[in-house]
């Protein structure tokens, strides 16, 4: 077998390439797809199970292959962010640190030197990493921004001693909330060019900005004014603002007496996030369920996404881009604890689907939260992974990658003589435009797409 053949079906050691069943992303994307047309002889592979993502395990930090990491955020170069176990100073220390995973470099520390914990939010096109790090146990938390290896930025805050950066966008405008002069209230902020500027609520005493996209649409949380003499907690909502002036906005949730927050916004303006249902009618009170929603960028008008199941009594949107793929989770939520038990969803056209059924069945992982989504429609996220059979599962963060379609590898002449497949013969279907893979799900097939294909099919093994 030649360099330029990646073997389907009867296959070398080591080669963990999948044959996709038809349906390219249909289950996904709601993209219909033709049948593969099978071709007589003993060499044509069978089809195999409908696999639209693989999973990319984003690894640790330890120098083992035993640590905790999660995702939180992504680009558009599938630049990977969030926290990861540190190596243990002593036998019974767990400390979380921010990190940033890349395709060329894999996971790494943002910050190298730095002894404390805490976590990466966001990262945008340009490098620029934002979160928030304390030193110690005891010490206080500071919003942070980095650019590469530029040195890091420390972000103020708005009176109080900590704060959190939680988005940024690609001009590098950063979002979060900082205490104020009263160490009990918490304010959404918008930080660019070395000022700081207080949001503000919409009457309550806290708010925290989520996101920010590149138009300067904030998105968040803020409470509202309790009533008089009301013994009840205060009314939190979504909202969107305008990080260059004007009041912050609020959108309305399933009811207009529901809790609502709002996770992200694409740079199309749709807005994601979470909102309680409305009042039960039973006569026991009890804690509301909540829906995973969507506001949309014209009338802002709150569209319902469902949970997976009946069962559920939670669910989240946690990301979104710019065509409406639509990342969250879905599961129990124990009031009494705030302890969950999710699995990661994808919601495109009006269908909400279990993440965990379109990955290989025998992959080990048990998604559980789809935190970020780019253009390309790669997914970044953190779930449960079991190396192997007799292995005590770890929560490690994860990059889910969509796999090339059946129509695209059933391309006429790409099948070498012992069911290997050619990329040289692959690359001239392309250009006899032959290949029906949309693999960046931007509605049409382009070279970016030959690139993402090649890739998967190039270096299968070195998931």
């Amino acid at each position: 077998m030649t360099a330029n053949t990646i073997r389907c079906g009867r296959r070398p050691a080591r080669r963990t390439f999948a044959c996709a069943a038809a349906g390219l992303l249909a289950a996904a994307t709601g993209v219909t797809a033709q049948p593969l047309t099978e071709r007589p002889g003993p060499n044509r592979p069978n089809p195999g199970p409908s696999v639209v993502y693989r999973v990319i395990d984003l690894g640790t930090l330890t120098g083992t292959d035993r640590g905790v990491s999660r995702a939180m955020g992504m680009n558009e170069r599938s630049m990977v962010v969030g926290a990861a176990q540190a190596p243990p100073a002593t036998p019974t220390e767990r400390r979380l640190v921010p990190f940033v995973w890349s395709r060329g470099d894999g996971i790494a520390r943002v910050l190298p030197a730095f002894a404390g914990s805490g976590f990466a939010a966001d990262i945008n096109n340009r490098g620029t990493v934002v979160g928030a790090a304390r030193r110690g146990p005891d010490q206080p938390q500071r919003a942070f921004a980095r650019a590469g290896n530029r040195p890091l930025s420390t972000i103020p805050t708005l009176g109080g001693a900590q704060n959190a950066a939680l988005g940024v966008n690609q001009p590098g405008m950063v979002v979060g909330w900082s205490e104020t002069g009263n160490a009990q209230h918490r304010h959404a902020f918008v930080y660019f060019n070395g000022r700081m500027r207080d949001l503000g609520t919409l009457g309550g005493e806290n708010s925290v900005a989520n996101d920010i996209n590149s138009r300067g649409s904030v998105v968040g949380w803020s409470g509202l004014a309790s009533p008089p003499n009301s013994t009840q907690p205060a009314q939190r909502v979504g909202f969107v603002g305008d990080a260059f002036g004007g009041e912050l906005h609020r959108l309305e949730g399933i009811s207009p007496s529901s809790d609502s927050w709002a996770n992200a916004v694409s740079e199309t303006n749709i807005i994601v996030g979470a909102s309680e249902e409305g009042p039960s009618v039973l006569p026991v009170i009890r804690p509301r369920d909540v829906e995973a929603v969507l506001w949309s960028p014209d009338a802002l008008a709150v569209r319902e996404l469902g949970r997976l199941s009946t069962d559920d009594n939670f669910a989240e949107a946690m990301g979104v881009n710019n065509r409406g793929m639509v990342v969250g989770r879905s599961g129990e939520l124990v009031h009494a604890t705030g302890e969950m038990t999710t699995l990661a969803f994808l919601w495109r056209n009006g269908r909400m689907v279990n993440l965990n059924d379109l990955i290989a069945p025998n992959s080990g992982w048990r998604l559980e939260a789809a935190t970020a989504v780019n253009n390309r429609g790669h997914i970044a996220g953190f779930g449960l992974r079991r190396a192997n059979s007799t292995a005590q599962a770890q929560r490690r963060a994860f990059l889910l990658v969509p796999m090339p379609g059946p129509r695209s590898l059933g391309a006429t002449g790409v099948w070498g003589p012992d069911g290997e497949l050619d990329i040289n013969a692959f690359f001239e279907a392309f250009t006899r435009g032959e290949l029906d893979a949309d693999l960046d799900l931007d509605g049409k097939v382009t070279l970016n797409d030959l690139e993402i294909a090649l890739e998967l099919l190039g270096r299968l093994d070195d998931n």
